[in-house]
């Protein structure tokens, strides 16, 4: 177990420095319990590397391969770095990782690296970059602020202006790149227009849906409640506000970009996954059905939908006595 003199403020800015392996699409340290932020860093699957805590248990994560540096003798290195890329044109961001070897200066506890070397080695690799793009990474001295590097109009190194020239890269090798979406007025190819617009009109409509999800009664309660355990009423609240998104917004048009919008952007939009969806909307069904007010209205559902318990049942269980009832009392 993570040792309980670590206070919420130490693990918050923990998971803040490594904001990208956090599970949910979003993070809130005054909404989040310390429970789940401890869960969060001691599962694997996240990837939670290191801490600056003297908490041995957080330090038990999947840990970087070797690092690989080699002298030279005009003193400079020859290290491998550990290159992540997060291709956020696309929806879920598509990650990668590979591993480069490249020469690097040392300074302080840092190495620097020339940007031009690294993205021409990158370019020459399977995990080439699809123009066109901006590509950023996080700020060595806060990596919650990012860092343009170059704009990347067609995947052509030619011509690009690197700013930084030299990339800090830290202690564990690891380098992190985001890709974006730009707007260019560069000559492209069909294929590439074809492609670049496709992304561009889903980054478009997620924008859009999701501007419009916020303004809905609700929104806020099912942010904080979301990943937490409920008592019975909150959880149907959740599920009538996700059920209502779907019914006002899949496969309609957006305005923005006269495209249908479809069942997976609604659900990558409230944070949630198919089943959890598909659990919401039955779950929903059957309030409606047989709770308060419902064609079928029973006394036993109202109070099951209504019940506060010491230590509340969770939505599978709830879902459960839903189906269970449905299936005994369904009119034919």
């Amino acid at each position: 177990m993570v040792p309980r003199n670590l206070t919420k403020k130490d693990l918050a800015a923990f998971i803040n420095r490594q904001r990208d392996k956090w599970p949910h699409p979003t993070f809130n340290p005054s909404q989040t319990r310390i429970n789940d932020m401890r869960t969060a860093l001691l599962d694997p699957k996240n990837g939670f590397t290191r801490c600056d805590s003297a908490d041995p248990e957080l330090s038990r994560g999947p840990q970087p391969p070797p690092h690989s540096v080699t002298t030279s003798t005009d003193g400079s290195s020859v290290i491998v770095i550990h290159v992540l890329l997060q291709d956020r044109r696309r929806s879920p961001i598509r990650r990668t990782a590979i591993d480069l070897t490249t020469t690097a200066a040392s300074i302080n506890r840092f190495y620097t690296v020339s940007a031009l070397e690294v993205f021409t080695l990158l370019q020459r690799s399977i995990s080439a970059i699809e123009g066109p793009a901006i590509l950023s990474c996080p700020y060595y001295l806060d990596p919650t602020y990012s860092q343009y590097i170059v704009k990347w109009e067609d995947g052509d190194l030619q011509g690009c202006q690197f700013d930084p020239e030299r990339l800090h890269i830290a202690a564990d090798h690891k380098m992190v790149v985001y890709i974006d979406s730009i707007s260019s007025n560069a000559p492209r190819t069909a294929l590439q227009s074809d492609s670049a617009d496709r992304i561009s009109n889903l980054d478009s409509t997620g924008t859009w849906l999701q501007a419009r999800i916020r303004q809905l009664p609700g929104y806020s309660e099912f942010q904080v409640a979301h990943h937490r355990r409920l008592q019975n009423p909150q959880i149907l609240e959740g599920w009538n506000f996700a059920s209502n998104i779907y019914n006002l917004y899949h496969k309609a048009m957006c305005e923005l970009t006269q495209t249908h919008i479809s069942l997976t952007l609604i659900q990558s939009r409230l944070g949630v996954g198919e089943t959890w969806m598909a659990d919401a909307r039955l779950g929903s069904h059957l309030a409606k059905l047989y709770g308060p007010g419902g064609t079928q209205e029973s006394k036993e559902v109202v109070a099951e939908l209504t019940a506060i318990r010491d230590v509340p049942l969770g939505r599978s269980a709830l879902l459960r006595f839903l189906e269970d009832w449905d299936s005994t009392h369904k009119v034919v």
